[in-house]
């Protein structure tokens, strides 16, 4: 009896739909469409524009990081938070500058979302008095303590470029646990990174300037709280750029030569 040719062409795409939802979990990818134009000039005042669809996949593997309820990490509803935040302030700047494709805004707030929304602490609380938002950490960034603040670079003649710069933060906002979820941050950064991207002199600066250990040797409490290391990203038309500031204020505390000395041991 002949085969209904549309019946085994249905059957034939079951079971190729079937295969790959059997198929074991590995990296995760994002595919995004977007179209490419080309003028051709027929004369002077006629143009002719032609789109033709190009199909691109940007990959991103998942951040490889333990449980964050027995880890450093923060809980599942204080990433959603910051996820939910980057979605709605990243987006209003990438759109203000007028300077990037779809495809770079699609970029840069995956990465955002997915690389640095995990490391930004617990979520704010509402002060029931006021009803403002309370940040769980004194960070040095903004004045009201919140661990992001924004950026837009200006230059005659280019693009605009959306920059922003974050504190990373552990669950427990602790100093030792802060520089240690700065490293992992890095670490992941440095996972999805496909050239120019070395985090040993970031180490080196961590390694010469912020000290985890000096808590309450100089009379400092030792449950107070200290912003020790930054991270800044660039979202330039070329790539993006990462950058690590250092504020020095256990390792000044420790060290009574005092920051110059300390500078200068990074410099060598």
């Amino acid at each position: 009896m002949p085969t209904n040719p549309l019946l085994h062409r249905l059957a034939q795409l079951r079971k190729k739909l079937n295969n790959k939802l059997d198929a074991p979990a590995g990296r995760q990818h994002v595919s995004v469409t977007h179209t490419s134009k080309k003028s051709l000039s027929n004369d002077d005042s006629k143009q002719l524009s032609i789109v033709r669809p190009r199909a691109s996949t940007i990959s991103f593997p998942p951040p490889s990081r333990p449980d964050p309820a027995t880890s450093i990490y923060p809980s599942p509803s204080d990433v959603k938070y910051f996820e939910t935040l980057f979605e709605q302030q990243v987006t209003h700047f990438l759109n203000f500058c007028h300077s990037y494709t779809p495809l770079q805004k699609f970029t840069v707030l995956a990465l955002a979302k997915r690389y640095i929304a995990p490391y930004l602490g617990p979520a704010p609380t509402v002060d029931p008095t006021t009803g403002g938002l309370v940040c769980p950490f004194p960070s040095y960034m903004c004045d009201d303590h919140s661990p992001i603040e924004y950026s837009i670079k200006f230059s005659q003649g280019e693009p605009m470029e959306v920059r922003f710069s974050v504190e990373p933060l552990s669950a427990s906002c602790t100093n030792e646990d802060n520089l240690r979820i700065t490293e992992k941050l890095l670490q992941d950064i440095a996972e999805v990174a496909t050239e120019g991207f070395d985090p040993a002199p970031f180490e080196k600066l961590k390694s010469c300037i912020a000290d985890a250990n000096s808590r309450g040797r100089d009379g400092t409490p030792a449950d107070q709280k200290f912003t020790q290391m930054m991270v800044a990203l660039d979202f330039g038309g070329s790539g993006i750029t990462v950058k690590g500031y250092c504020v020095s204020v256990l390792a000044d505390l420790a060290n009574p030569t005092g920051n110059i000395r300390q500078i200068g041991e990074f410099a060598g």
